[in-house]
């Protein structure tokens, strides 16, 4: 967010102790009051002003303790407390000639206003449930053109109209057009913040004046996958948080597979999104939740698609909720007898001990499944997708055991 000029909180990762102070020294030379926070992965944050006492805390976690594994990194961040909140999104949506930009003041909770999601619900447990969605004052829109980006006028628009303070409004016009370069520079297709703030001026001289800045405290962006090849450093970021989220996502990546997590007890491996989702959706109207989803597609070779999928049948094996493999291939690009292959070459393997329901038509096919007859491949052959998702429910059934 820095690289576009958003004026953000300071945050770093420190791998060593000593690399406190220098962080802390740069931090404070520009917030001499500087409030900080340190956490680490299964440890509560610690919040301090004092050096020695940050410190102190980012010394014991990374060496560890008796009680305490070694921390192989630790967060320090600069803390903010915001007087004010906004929600600004920028996004493409159909039917507008550019980029729309939306705004709105994030009101304060009103506990009074807590109401009963349903009368009968509220007669069982004696409570009232709190309605916990942010409130927002009326938002405000704006339509830009995408080479040009907002105009001043614009800006103020939506400045004025979010509900800055006046005084703030400039700064407010500033952050909304940087981050509509962060937009435009990350080819993201959506980006949204519930944190652009009026914080505390951080010069110690303008917070005694009573002086403001306007910050984003965090901003969740959605990239556009066809210019992921412009990303890459963005994009691999993003990998190595799902891979540490989910375990198979870096397992995936590696293999050039794209991977759609899931904690549903069918593992699917599909060639494609769209085919993906009508699949998810299928299985949804069965009340069959849908575990992680594996995509694969032609890389240039016949072994690259053979070698991706019997990577995939790996991946699924190997996560301990997925009970049925289903493969749902329509061959065009991606050869069924290529897919065929990596199923024969993940069996040879190691021998596939979950019922795999496979259903390949298009591009190949017949060779696919003279090939898979052939084989010692356990597969649960299905003629169409809806056969695909009753030998599913068959082997779920069964309790997941392969034939």
């Amino acid at each position: 967010m820095e690289k576009f000029s958003v004026n953000v909180p300071r945050v770093a990762e420190l791998a060593e102790a000593q690399d406190v102070e220098s962080f802390v020294g740069e931090v404070r030379a520009e917030n001499s009051g500087a409030v900080f926070r340190v956490s680490a992965p299964g440890r509560d944050a610690v919040e301090s002003t004092e050096p020695v006492e940050i410190g102190e805390a980012v010394r014991t976690w990374l060496q560890g303790s008796a009680d305490e594994s070694q921390a192989e990194a630790v967060t320090i961040e600069e803390v903010v407390a915001p007087s004010e909140l906004f929600m600004l999104s920028i996004a493409l949506e159909p039917g507008h000639n550019g980029p729309v930009i939306r705004g709105a003041k994030i009101l304060p909770d009103e506990p009074e206003e807590a109401t009963a999601d349903d009368a009968s619900d509220a007669e069982k447990t004696g409570k009232l449930v709190k309605d916990d969605t942010p409130r927002h004052s009326k938002e405000v829109t704006d339509t830009v053109d995408i080479m040009s980006g907002p105009s001043e006028a614009q800006t103020y628009h939506l400045a004025k109209g979010m509900g800055f303070k006046e005084k703030n409004i400039p700064l407010a016009q500033a952050q909304i057009e940087f981050l509509y370069y962060m937009f435009i520079g990350c080819d993201a297709v959506r980006l949204e913040t519930q944190t652009l703030a009026e914080v505390q001026a951080r010069s110690a001289s303008d917070a005694a004046r009573g002086e403001q800045e306007v910050a984003c405290l965090d901003v969740t962006l959605e990239l556009d996958e066809a210019a992921i090849f412009r990303q890459r450093d963005l994009s691999n970021r993003l990998h190595d948080t799902d891979a540490a989220m989910y375990p198979g996502a870096g397992d995936a990546r590696e293999a050039g597979l794209g991977y759609i997590p899931g904690s549903g007890s069918v593992g699917m491996i599909v060639n494609g999104s769209g085919l993906a989702m009508a699949t998810s959706d299928m299985l949804a109207a069965q009340e069959i939740t849908t575990g992680p989803v594996l995509t694969v597609g032609r890389h240039g070779h016949a072994e690259d698609v053979s070698e991706a999928v019997a990577a995939a049948v790996r991946i699924l094996r190997a996560d301990p909720a997925v009970k049925v493999i289903l493969v749902n291939i329509f061959g065009g690009a991606t050869a069924c007898d290529e897919v065929a292959r990596g199923l024969i070459m993940a069996d040879d393997e190691a021998y596939i001990d979950l019922p795999l329901v496979v259903r390949i038509d298009g591009c190949g096919a017949p060779e696919a499944e003279s090939a898979l007859e052939a084989s010692p491949v356990p597969e649960i052959p299905a003629d169409n997708l809806m056969d695909a998702i009753l030998r599913v429910q068959e082997a779920l059934t069964d309790g997941g055991s392969a034939p």
